[in-house]
């Protein structure tokens, strides 16, 4: 007779087997990075200085921090409590077959952080998402104007 194991429950998004979603994004972001530093900071240094120091790297500071504090989380865990702002209604957990584990108010599972989205994380989330948009949009206007300023002179 076998006896059969269960599979192993993930624990955050850095539990293995990682996505190859996730990857991309890692390795994108820090191209997209390194790119923009160097155009920013060496090819138009002048003008882009104040950009980059004040504005691009505190956001994208925050942005690396929120995202490792999205991915480590277990969202399996349900948050304390609710702002009273908030009507309470039952808490509905679905399982997440590729955590292997049930999830309160499980919304979907995120291949990009390689986790789940539920009401443990579902804030940082949200927050993680608006953080990238605005950074993605500030560095493509940043190396616009930067573009136009090169092109200008002659």
């Amino acid at each position: 007779m076998s006896s059969y194991t269960p599979p192993k429950a993930r624990v955050n998004g850095f539990s293995a087997p990682l996505s190859r979603e996730q990857l991309v994004i890692c390795s994108g972001e820090a191209v997209t990075l390194a790119l923009f530093l160097v155009t920013q900071l060496v090819v138009h240094p002048p003008s882009s200085t104040f950009l980059v120091t004040h504005i691009y790297l505190p956001l994208t500071l925050v942005r690396v921090l929120l995202w490792l504090n999205v991915s480590t989380a277990d969202p399996s865990v349900a948050p304390s409590g609710r702002l009273p702002c908030f009507r309470s209604r039952p808490e509905v957990s679905r399982f997440c077959s590729t955590c292997k584990k049930m999830i309160p108010d499980l919304d979907h599972h995120c291949t990009w952080l390689n986790t789940c989205v539920g009401s443990a994380n579902y804030g940082r989330f949200l927050s993680l998402a608006s953080l990238c948009a605005s950074a993605h949009g500030l560095g493509a206007a940043a190396s616009v104007l930067a573009a136009l300023e090169g092109g200008g002179g002659g």
